[in-house]
């Protein structure tokens, strides 16, 4: 009987087989298959996050941009334009027609500044395209753009720890959460503020130690949330001064861990310096130069690419009215510092050190962070739904923060 049955068998399996593929032709599909990166408005940079590095021109020409299925995390000091960094990348995945999904931690979205930067990327269209018209531009943000006010930690949470399976929608393409070391910096406090209460109960003291836990659980749910779903995902932080002994003063993300830097895959550094000296022009050239900023790729793809303490490839731009305006240099020219305060003199006579009662300002305690941090994510509920932001309205009146210093262009702090 069994003989039988195995007579019965076909004399060929080709008909149980998938079609046969040339390697080259499935090379050349799968490179069409992979999504588009999101433009910064930065070429050089764009090609650099792509892989394709910034030496020539001819690379800097190349598509690239922020890398979906991974996390980028954009940190500096404030001022020096993390929000409009977001901006024009929001606006290079709307004018696409993808989503984006813009979640505030700290000062509220600046609707016209958005709509200025939004409209200038549209005026540069493909060759053989037609710019949208104002109509066609405000339906694409209220359809596209979800903008969410999230200013308690767990509410951050709640939307990328224990989301929806509606969340984020489908579409989405890029994931902007705005000043995220806020939440943090206010639902935790410092070490010396801890051990200034001595009537904190074991119970506080032992959430505290939660920090660095909800630190790695956030970073992990949002990097499965970027692969999964294939969305780029920016986080952008401010900075803290780590002070070391017999160097200078070095400024570093707020918000660091060893989990939360292996989640990272793209770390940028944005900061002010003083312009390459040999830069000479015009009255106007000289302005635009003495208001330079610059953008450090310290990690790309998971590859560090600083040195110690170092910034990393080093690309230089300014904030016009249009967005972010890349400024052409030899990297030659570039000679950037480590991002450092100046190193402390000597140490001082007896007789100027001041009374021990007083606390020293310029310890390390002040700057760093430990493990009896107060977590205060219990008990606090979502405010608010995600909504489209409406650019012809001013931003939400009830927030009491600072004016957004990142997306208005005249501001210029002091280096």
């Amino acid at each position: 009987m069994s003989s039988q049955n195995v007579h019965n068998l076909p004399s060929s399996s080709s008909s149980h087989r998938l079609p046969t593929v040339s390697a080259t032709q499935a090379l050349l599909t799968l490179k069409a298959n992979v999504p588009r990166a999101i433009s910064t408005g930065l070429p050089r940079l764009d090609s650099l996050l792509s892989g394709n590095g910034v030496s020539t021109q001819q690379d800097a020409d190349m598509v690239g941009g922020l890398v979906r299925g991974q996390i980028t995390e954009v940190y500096g000091p404030p001022g020096v334009g993390k929000t409009t960094f977001c901006m024009q990348a929001s606006a290079s995945a709307l004018k696409a027609g993808e989503r984006v999904i813009w979640v505030d931690c700290g000062s509220p979205l600046v609707p016209r500044r958005f709509g200025e930067i939004f409209k200038a990327a549209n005026e540069h269209v493909l060759s053989g395209g037609k710019s949208p018209t104002p109509e066609e531009c405000e339906m694409n943000v209220r359809e596209n753009f979800k903008y969410q006010r999230a200013h308690s930690l767990a509410l951050i949470l709640a939307m990328f720890m224990h989301s929806s399976s509606e969340f984020p929608p489908q579409e989405t393409s890029l994931i902007i959460i705005d000043s995220l070391s806020t939440v943090f910096d206010t639902s935790y406090q410092k070490n010396n503020e801890i051990k200034s209460n001595a009537r904190k109960d074991d119970a506080l003291r032992w959430a505290s130690g939660r920090r660095f836990a909800v630190m790695s659980d956030l970073i992990s749910n949002l990097g499965k949330m970027a692969t999964t779903r294939n969305i780029a995902v920016v986080l952008t932080c401010q900075t803290v001064t780590r002070m070391r002994s017999g160097s200078n003063a070095v400024l570093l993300p707020a918000l660091s861990s060893v989990e939360w830097d292996n989640g990272i895959s793209t770390q940028l550094v944005l900061f002010r310096d003083w312009p390459p000296a040999e830069k000479k022009g015009s009255v106007a050239e000289k302005e635009r130069w003495n208001a330079v900023r610059f953008v450090g790729a310290i990690k790309v793809g998971g590859q560090t690419l600083a040195d110690n303490e170092g910034v990393g490839t080093v690309v230089p731009f300014t904030v016009e009215k249009s967005g972010l305006s890349e400024l052409r240099i030899e990297s030659s020219a570039l000679s950037v510092p480590p991002l450092s305060s100046p190193m402390r003199g000597q140490k001082r006579p007896f007789e100027e050190i001041s009374d021990p009662d007083v606390e020293d300002v310029g310890s390390e305690n002040d700057y760093g962070w430990v493990e009896e941090d107060q977590v205060a994510a219990e008990g606090l509920l979502i405010e608010d739904p995600t909504l489209p932001i409406d650019l012809t309205k001013p931003p939400h009146t009830e927030h009491t923060g600072k004016p957004d210093t990142d997306s208005n262009p005249s501001h210029q702090p002091g280096t």
